[in-house]
Formats: C-alpha cells, structure tokens, sequence
C-alpha cells in the first residue's frame, strides 16, 4: 500500500491568496500608512496616492479613507478602515541587474551583482520602459545598462531602467 500526502500548495494556483501570501505581507497600524506607502487594498497591493481621515462620528472611532493604484495593474482601488485597525503591507525588494542581451522571444538576460544569471524576466510591456532598453542598446554591448527588477508577493517586474554613463 503506498500512501501519498499532497499538501494544499501544490495545487494552489500562481496568483497570491490568504493562506499562501504568509511572511510576504507585515502588518502595520492604518493611522501610520500616508501618502506613497505600500498597502494591500481588497486584497491588491497598491501604493498610496490619497489617505483622508475623518472625524470622529457617533459610530465610532475615525476612518480612513485609502486611494491606491494597484502595482501590477495600474487600476485605482480604494477602502475604507477603522483607524484603529492595523493593515496588511505587502514585503518588497527591489533588485538592479545588469542587463546582458536580449532573445528574439523578448525575454532578457540579466546578471546581478555576484554573477549569477537569470532569463526569466520579459521586456516590460510599459512603453516607456521598452524604448528605453531599445535606445540604449548601445550601452547594453559595453555592460552599462541596468534595470530594477520590484519583487512582491511571489511576483517580479521591471519598474525602472537606467544606463550607467561611467562603462
């Protein structure tokens, strides 16, 4: 008799839920999350472009009224929490990796900083981002040209790209 244990993750899908986000999310008092912060609003994780408290009502204690734009889609989400409350703010990190070449699938080539390559990451389908790795493909030849890669809740994209003047 042979005897499988499957655990839940291994059908979970790919996009993030409650019980697998985990330690990728911190918690933090909702009073103390301003304008420009990170935080996960109907489940998306969004930076903060309006915060506007209320007064305190006979309902009770004072509401916050969060404007965000999600960060992999650009929609705009808002929410409303108790001050008191405390919400979940999504763990990021942003890495640079140079960026080595490029294949004919739009795929890149990247290298960070000890070495280690990667193939994985896609030519962002931001226009702005596109024409910059296409203008400077001159500086890519001669090890110049590095793009930061935001990574979140299991995911990762190329939010910025800059040549470095000095190679």
């Amino acid at each position: 008799i042979v005897v499988v244990i499957l655990s839940r993750q291994m059908f979970a899908d790919q996009s993030p839920n409650a019980e697998t986000v985990g330690s990728l999310v911190s918690y933090q008092d909702a009073k103390s999350i301003k304008r420009g912060s990170l935080a996960m609003l109907r489940n998306q994780p969004c930076r903060i472009v309006e915060a506007n408290i209320s007064k305190v009502g006979k309902h009770g204690s004072t509401k916050i009224h969060y404007v965000g734009l999600d960060l992999w889609t650009g929609v705009k989400v808002e929410e409303i929490h108790p001050s008191s409350h405390r919400l979940e703010v999504p763990v990021c990190t942003k890495t640079d990796y140079m960026v080595v070449g490029t294949s004919d699938d739009g795929f890149l080539s990247l290298m960070d900083d000890t070495g280690r390559m990667r193939y994985d990451l896609k030519i962002p389908e931001d226009e702005s981002l596109a024409a910059q790795l296409h203008d400077n493909s001159d500086v890519m030849s001669d090890g110049g040209l590095y793009v930061t890669v935001l990574a979140l809740l299991g995911r990762e994209r190329i939010i910025a790209c800059r040549a470095d003047k000095a190679h």
